[in-house]
């Protein structure tokens, strides 16, 4: 019984097979027929022209010819129009880049800063992505310019092989600054439901919130935390949040986490959080002394490891 309803099964595809493979025939010959009954026509007109003098193409050749000739016109008119509209659009864009604000957290500023079509080649590989997975991506791709930047004409821009202007918008738009930097992963931690205490193991096993504070950017590292990020988590290579910070030298990151009641005395790579910091800027002392300072004041009645992994002072840096 299995075995008939199996070669039905089989026969059925074949069927449908075969009746897609006649359709597609049927279609070519509409097509082939449509396209004769086109050179009868204009062959037609051309011996009414001859008739009154005038002239036409007399082989179907030549009909081809002109239709492809008209086509060619037609297909060079729109591009002319597409290059205008664009150019129209760099202009507006242009225009509007000095009162253009990055303090806007409507739905209308996420769907502008994440729609699909300004992805360019990356909306494939983004689609797949989960909200954890993609604020990843954002925390480890910051963005080159400011998010000032209409993405959709920039990707538009590239679309039609026009470097030169798009190199133009980027200019106009600069550099991002901080705060800038976290503007499109604050605006998907509002809009997107995720885990913030989600640990990436194609990134060691870092957590989002380690990710930010290597960035130094505590204004995410704030919006995870008010998320119920977990302070504590260390990563493959026993890295915590804590760490990264005050390896960046990030202070306002260092200050916040301390506030989440992140542990001063947490080692990583057998050092304290305030020994990596000063080891970590040997040629930058501000950053790991301001580090310091602010374990001591926040925490001036606990007990403050400052000792290296091998016992020794923290790197002779004096807090």
């Amino acid at each position: 019984m299995a075995a008939s309803l199996a070669s039905l099964v089989q026969l059925e595809r074949q069927l449908a097979k075969e009746k897609e493979d006649v359709l597609d025939q049927l279609a070519g010959w509409d097509e082939e027929i449509g396209w004769k009954k086109h050179v009868v026509s204009e062959l037609e007109k051309t011996l009414e022209a001859l008739r009154s003098g005038g002239s036409g193409p007399r082989t179907a050749a030549e009909v081809r010819g002109a239709v492809t000739a008209q086509n060619s016109s037609v297909d060079d008119g729109q591009q002319k129009e597409e290059n205008d509209e664009l150019s129209r659009r760099l202009a507006a864009a242009l225009a509007d880049l000095p009162t253009t604000s990055t303090d806007r957290w409507d739905q209308a500023s996420f769907e502008a800063q994440f729609n699909r079509s300004a992805d360019g080649q990356l909306a494939d590989f983004l689609g797949t992505l989960e909200p954890e997975q993609r604020l990843v991506w954002e925390l480890q791709n910051p963005p080159e310019a400011s998010p000032k930047l209409d993405r959709r004409l920039l990707a538009d821009l590239k679309d039609a092989g026009k470097s030169a202007e798009a190199e133009v918008l980027v200019a106009a738009a600069g550099k991002p600054s901080e705060a800038e930097e976290q503007y499109r992963s604050l605006l998907w931690i509002r809009y997107k439901t995720l885990n913030a205490s989600h640990a990436e193991q194609g990134a060691g096993g870092q957590s989002l919130l380690t990710l930010a504070c290597r960035n130094g950017w505590c204004d995410v590292a704030s919006a995870l935390l008010e998320r119920q990020a977990d302070v504590h988590h260390r990563s493959g290579s026993q890295l915590t949040a804590l760490s990264a910070a005050c390896m960046r030298g990030s202070v306002a990151c260092v200050e916040i986490l301390l506030q989440a009641h992140a542990d001063p005395n947490e080692a990583s790579k057998g050092r304290s959080a305030l020994a990596l910091a000063s080891c970590m800027h040997p040629t930058e002392k501000t950053g790991a002394v301001h580090c310091c300072n602010s374990v001591y004041r926040m925490h001036a009645a606990d007990h403050v490891d400052l000792r290296c992994g091998a016992g020794e002072e923290a790197c002779g840096v004096s807090c």
